[in-house]
Parts: structure tokens; sequence; C-alpha cells
């Protein structure tokens, strides 16, 4: 499968959903380090509920200035020369010309390479700055552009550290930590950076539901906007699950249970029970996998500790990677129900079904992922994995429902069922 997709196609689709982003909406509060505005510039006034606004609009709205914990959603953060909505008490920053001429020119550059520089020499000289939540968020899409995953997470923490409730750095930071070229190798460390993910995601998606149309947007384009940014966020918790259930440790035969097996003269109920849920795991059946498993717990109590141990050791981790499956699959099913559904999150959901050996809904998501994602690398993924699957269906076809009821009876039945044609 197609674990380790590039941060530069990801970045295709992220970018483009950036644009329409700012296109429509902008910065709520564009939070600086300190929540004061530059002493340059005074702070924009902004209406008490937050809203989806042009990134220059923020300087003319009505009503009373945002508290430094509103949302941000901008374009870098506020034109050159306008200052970051603030609270009200908060002490004015100074921004040196020198300050906002390199936060203009890192603006404009549009080599990934030269703008994540940029942004690293902005970040050492200028760490104070109140665009410097904005401007790391600049630097690590900068990055993702560049396949650089360690200085995108980076640069994205790093801009959360600045301001919490950046929307946009959010969005990209939670999109970013649970892909597997971005999680660590360590098992600790690997759940609590998905744990971070989800919490970004989660937390994100709280800020959305904040959010309020200006007047001179029409709704039905806020609206738009609105899902676009909520199935990227579906789309980071359905990826932050996947990998929690693709990481679950699971050894059902341990090695001194092998040996056992290996031993025995005669299995055992509850040992044969034990292999069949071996046997169910390796063919991805994990629903029969659990009640086998469930079962020899169930007969070797009282007879056979250890194997009644490991057998309950297997039923916890099963039923948790069932749970994660069945989170990941959900969140999936509503990023694609994006009014623009991605071609990579029609690849997610097809691997979830097939870890849940949901083969034919495998497949149609897999189609749909070569359907959208054509010309691509996607598309070429997409097509290994149909042809993968197909194989695996032609090797291990249904069993027909008549030839099923004709073996729970007699006479008659049997021969209609021998009559029945087979399902494909």
């Amino acid at each position: 499968m197609a674990r380790n997709m590039t941060l530069a196609g990801r970045y295709v689709r992220v970018a483009a959903e950036t644009i329409l982003m700012v296109a429509l909406s902008a910065a709520v509060a564009v939070g600086g380090q300190n929540g004061a505005a530059p002493s340059s510039s005074p702070a924009p006034s902004s209406s008490p509920a937050p809203s989806l606004e042009s990134p220059q609009a923020g300087s003319s709205s009505n009503g009373a200035a945002p508290s430094n914990q509103a949302p941000s959603l901008g374009k870098g953060g506020p034109a050159p020369g306008t200052a970051p909505a603030t609270a009200p008490a908060a002490a004015p920053v100074t921004v040196t010309p020198d300050e906002a001429r390199a936060y203009q020119a890192l603006q404009k550059e549009v080599d990934p390479g030269k703008q994540l520089q940029m942004v690293k020499d902005f970040v050492q000289k200028y760490p104070a700055s109140p665009w410097l939540s904005d401007v790391c968020v600049l630097g690590a899409e900068a990055a993702e552009q560049k396949d650089d995953v360690a200085d995108a997470v980076e640069l994205g923490r790093k801009s959360l550290q600045a301001q919490p409730n950046n929307l946009r750095a959010l969005i990209v930071v939670a999109g970013l930590l649970p892909l597997p070229q971005a999680l660590p190798q360590v098992p600790t460390q690997r759940q609590q950076q998905i744990a971070e993910s989800e919490n970004d995601a989660n937390h994100a998606l709280q800020l959305l539901g904040k959010l309020q149309p200006q007047p001179s947007m029409p709704p039905a384009q806020f609206q738009q906007t609105k899902a676009l940014i909520e199935s990227r966020l579906h789309s980071a918790l359905g990826m932050a699950h996947l990998e929690e259930a693709s990481s679950s440790f699971i050894e059902p035969n341990p090695p001194e249970l092998a040996a056992a097996e290996k031993g025995a003269e005669e299995f055992t109920p509850a040992l044969k029970s034990y292999q069949q849920g071996e046997e169910d795991v390796k063919k991805g059946l994990l629903d029969d996998a659990l009640t086998a498993f469930t079962q020899a717990s169930q007969l070797a109590k009282g007879t056979d500790p250890g194997l009644e141990t490991d057998a309950d050791t297997v039923v916890k981790e099963l039923t948790d990677r069932t749970a994660k499956l069945t989170a990941a699959e959900q969140e999936f099913k509503a990023a694609v129900a994006s009014p623009k559904p991605s071609a990579e999150d029609y690849f997610r959901l097809g691997e979830v079904y097939a870890q849940e050996n949901q083969l034919p809904a495998s497949i149609g998501a897999f189609q749909q992922a070569a359907q959208i994602g054509q010309g691509t690398l996607i598309e070429k993924y997409a097509d290994n994995m149909i042809q993968q699957l197909q194989a695996q269906e032609a090797e291990n076809p249904p069993a027909p429902a008549a030839s099923q009821n004709a073996a729970a009876s007699s006479g008659p039945a049997q021969s209609n069922a021998s009559q029945a044609p087979a399902k494909p």
C-alpha cells in the first residue's frame, strides 16, 4: 500500500484549497506572539463574533476588537502595513522598517526553497514579531512543497506556540503529524504525536463552528469554503485513526504457545479455537478472529491459564484495532463528502475498507481515487490495489447463501442448493 505519499503531492491539494480559503476568507484575529499590534499601525477592530472575511477587510470592520484567543485564518497574516487584531489592553509592539520589509519580501517569494530560508532567517532575527505565527505557517507550507517533513512539522508547531488559535496553522499541523513519513519510530512518541494531531484537528473544528459569514460573502460560498476546510480536518482525524489501527500490536502466536502447538499430540478445544483465530487474522477477518479468540479464552478458563491470558490479550488488541478502523472509516467518509473530494482521501478510505475485509467497498473507493487522481501517482497506486483486491476476491469467493442454507438442512433443500447459481 502507498503508505508514504509525498508531501509535495499532498501540498498540491492543500494549496488549491488554501487559495480558495484565502480568496473567500481570512484572519478573524491574526494573533501575534504577544497579542499586541505593531506601534506603526493601529490595531484593526472586528465584530465580536468570529467571521470569515477578506484579508484587508479586518481594518474596516465595526464593533469591539476580539480577544487574542479568536481563531486566525489569513494569507500569511495581515497585509504589510496593517496590524494583527489584538486584545484592547495589550501593549503595542514596535515593528521596525527592516522587519516590515523582510515580512513583505518573504510573502512575495514564490520559490519554496528560498522562502523557507527567508522564514528561518525571519524567525531567528525577529522572535517576538507579531507576525511570527503566520510567517511560520508560510515556512511550513514551503517545507511541504520541498518534501521536508522535519521543517514542516517544526515550523507548524512553532506557529501554534506563537498563536494557539491560528486556524491555518492548526489545519496544516493536524494534517502533517499523522502522515507515516512524519511519525516517530518509538511507539510512545508515535502515539503522542497522533494524539497531538487529533487534538489540533478537533480544536480547529471547534473554531470553525464559531465562524460566521461577512455580509459581503454569499452564504453558499461561505458554506462551501467551510465544508472544504472541515473535510481536511476529518481527513487528518481519519489518518490518525488509521495509523493507530495499523500500528496496533497483535501477536496471536507467542513463542511459548507455538512450541506448545508443535509438541501437542492432541489439540484441546481451546487451542483449536486459538488456532482458528490465528488463521482469521491472517485472512483479515477481524470479526471472526475476535469471536475465535474470545471462545479460546472461555474454553481455557480454569484449565490453561497461559492460553487464557494470551487469548485475552489478543481480544483486547483486536477490539481496539477494530474500533480505530471504524473511527477512521467514519472520518474518511466525512472527508469524501466534501464538495470537492480528494483522490488521497478516497485512497485512504479504500485502505480502511481493505483492513476491515470489506473488499467490494474497498475496490469502489480505490476506483474513485483512480478516477479523481487521473494522471497522478495515486491513480497508479489505486489501480495496483484494485488488481490485488480483485485477485483476493477470486481466491476467496463468498459462499452462496443457498448453499449455506442447504448445509443446515437436509433432503430437497440440498438439491435446490446445487441448482442455485453461485454469486460472483
